[in-house]
């Protein structure tokens, strides 16, 4: 339930984490922050990294509730939380043809086109009306 004198600021700046290098890196890049914590051995997620995990979370969180709190009290300004979608680097992001995906899942083009015109498999349209996928969209998919 929402309490308004709690301070929800965590939850106003984008988080975002990546594995680096055998490291689960969080990130917020409008407060310049970054947490890491090791990844499981042997890639066993289990009770106990679960609760590593949300340790490492909370401690993001407080880091951002800090850096917000001392920025304010310096009298410098805080920035405005950016949308996700201007912090991730989009040319990074796989896009896939209806052939593509067809060869990726075993069925033909007109399938997948059927199928995404149907809504069961997501695709997004060019303002020309060409459909194309995103690989992350396809191997959830195939999950």
């Amino acid at each position: 339930m929402f309490d308004p004198s709690k301070d929800y600021t965590f939850f106003k700046y984008p988080v975002y984490y990546q594995q680096q290098n055998g490291y689960l890196v969080f990130h917020c890049p409008d407060l310049h922050l970054m947490v890491t914590t090791d990844l499981p051995i042997k890639r066993m997620f289990n009770s106990e990294y679960a609760h590593k995990l949300a340790k490492t979370m909370l401690e993001m969180e407080s880091k951002v509730r800090d850096r917000v709190k001392s920025m304010k009290s310096s009298r410098i300004k805080v920035p405005q939380p950016s949308r996700v979608k201007n912090i991730i680097d989009t040319s990074k992001i796989k896009r896939l043809t209806a052939p593509q995906v067809a060869k990726l899942i075993g069925k033909s083009a007109d399938t997948v086109r059927r199928m995404a015109d149907r809504g069961s498999l997501p695709c997004h349209k060019s303002k020309a009306g060409t459909r194309y996928f995103l690989e992350k969209d396809i191997v959830e998919y195939i999950i």
